[in-house]
């Protein structure tokens, strides 16, 4: 037999499922159906046995209206005047952040490689001017707007970066001026006893991006904004680091490392466009917007033991004319929990 039709109503992918599955082997040429007829074709002749099979399963085939087997949902809630569903966007399941890095143009807003000193003895210069005895300079300023979201950051780290002040160990809150570039204490008046004081300085300018544990951050795009009249000492650089990895320790993860040696490195590699953004405020310079937006988002696991650190190649500030002393890295990342 190479065909045979049936009177029997039927779904012919689902027929043709139950065929493929039972003991028949020979292979199905077509399946067709005319009104309440259904014909079953093979590319070759079933032997008696094969042809009791089919019998059997044309027999017992329920038939299923392709109607039947749509789900019906129903909406309820706030209709339009026209009897449309009222429906909003919903943000997808996770968290989001915006993170901003230091000033790369200010190193007292180089945080995250700063170096703490802890009741350190400063030396008066004869005037009411103190400083650190070892020429410590650009002490860590996230009280003056230096920073995006320093207030956060600050109860982050503890007020860690908090300039205290001491007079015979006693500490002072006022009656003094802090110049944070040149690290120096500057009092209104003369003061007698020993002077100290606990601070920050500046060490290198990495600037890091990391998932909290047992988070998934995913890096969706990224901006430098730097202001007119910027220039690059050295090199810019965006790698990923191991840190604390139980293999590698901490160290640069080889040939990942993407540089930007110049402003024409940063125009090739922007996908949207330079943007521009007036000077404003205390921005007294145009702001320059170099945009990446991932055609794929980038994870970083907090299990794998990566960060994505960003900093000049020789830790200087970069060089800038009056008023133009902006030069910052923003990420936009969604963070959701690691599966296990």
């Amino acid at each position: 037999m190479l065909n045979k039709t049936y009177n029997k109503q039927v779904n012919i992918e689902t027929l043709k499922r139950e065929i493929q599955n039972s003991s028949i082997t020979i292979a199905i040429e077509s399946i067709s159906t005319l009104g309440n007829q259904v014909t079953v074709t093979f590319k070759a002749h079933l032997d008696t046995a094969a042809e009791s099979v089919l019998d059997s399963l044309v027999s017992s085939h329920v038939y299923i209206s392709y109607q039947a087997e749509v789900q019906i949902v129903k909406i309820e809630g706030p209709k339009t005047t026209t009897g449309f569903p009222v429906v909003s966007m919903r943000e997808a399941e996770g968290g989001a952040a915006t993170i901003v890095s230091h000033n790369f143009a200010d190193k007292t807003s180089w945080y995250q490689g700063s170096v703490q000193v802890i009741g350190g003895n400063l030396i008066n210069w004869g005037t009411l001017v103190y400083s650190d005895p070892n020429n410590k300079t650009h002490w860590i300023d996230l009280e003056n707007g230096k920073l995006y979201d320093e207030d956060n950051v600050m109860a982050a780290f503890g007020n860690k970066f908090k300039v205290k002040v001491y007079v015979d160990s006693v500490q002072v809150t006022s009656g003094f001026t802090i110049n944070y570039e040149v690290g120096t204490i500057t009092f209104n008046s003369a003061i007698t006893g020993v002077v100290t004081a606990s601070y920050c300085y500046a060490g290198n300018s990495y600037f890091s991006v990391r998932p909290r544990t047992g988070k998934v951050l995913s890096i969706q795009a990224a901006e430098v904004q730097f202001c007119q009249g910027i220039t690059l000492p050295s090199p810019f650089i965006f790698a990923p680091w191991f840190v604390g990895h139980p293999t590698y320790g901490t160290m640069e993860i080889p040939g990942q490392q993407l540089k930007y040696k110049n402003f024409k490195d940063f125009i090739s590699a922007c996908n949207e466009g330079q943007g521009l953004i007036p000077r404003i405020g205390d921005i007294q310079k145009d702001v320059h917007i170099f945009p990446f937006n991932y055609a794929r988002p980038k994870p970083i696991k907090h299990s794998e033991y990566v960060e994505i650190r960003v900093y000049c190649a020789n830790h200087t500030s970069v060089n800038y004319e009056p008023g133009g002393q902006y030069a910052t890295v923003t990420f936009y990342v969604t963070i959701d929990d690691q599966a296990i």
